[in-house]
């Protein structure tokens, strides 16, 4: 089982990059170098306008092993589930996703048995999704990462969204 706080996402543009500040941890978007275009931290009741294929196996963490903001996060948990970020527009130059994910354990949620990974994909122009980055279960448990990676030129376009699954 995957604990993934999205503190927020961050998409934002510097000087011919873009980034997005963590999935499952904070998110925005820029439109001018340094501009944020959108930025989520998760610090809500819910988690619209973020989708989910199943509401019982993803949300809003209230409490416990939340990071990258005050006092929540996002998570999946348990068997297959997609979580959809909203619509953005990113139609510049170049961008970044920057992405908080903590890996689960058993020692303050579920750790993830092997097979039990996390895809975190972008849409392209087309409406096809595409992987931008991959969490392997069965490894260390508790694991945090925070990555930063270019998003691709067909990822570069108005209507931006990326999920975690």
């Amino acid at each position: 089982m995957w604990f993934r706080r999205l503190p927020y996402l961050l998409l934002h543009k510097i000087p011919h990059l873009l980034w997005i500040g963590a999935l499952l941890a904070p998110f925005s978007v820029l439109a001018a170098p340094g501009d944020i275009l959108f930025s989520d931290n998760f610090e809500r009741g819910a988690l619209a306008p973020w989708t989910t294929t199943n509401g019982s196996r993803s949300g809003i963490l209230t409490g416990g092993q939340v990071s990258n903001s005050a006092t929540r996060g996002a998570f999946t948990r348990r068997q297959q589930v997609t979580v959809t970020g909203p619509g953005i527009s990113a139609a510049v130059p170049g961008a970044e996703v920057s992405i908080w994910v903590r890996r689960g354990s058993d020692a303050f949620s579920e750790y993830p048995d092997g097979g039990e990974n996390l895809v975190i994909e972008y849409r392209r122009a087309y409406n096809s999704w595409a992987q931008l980055l991959f969490y392997m279960g069965g490894v260390t448990a508790g694991q945090i990462f925070n990555d930063t990676v270019s998003l691709p030129p067909d990822g570069l376009h108005g209507n931006l969204a990326l999920r975690a699954r």
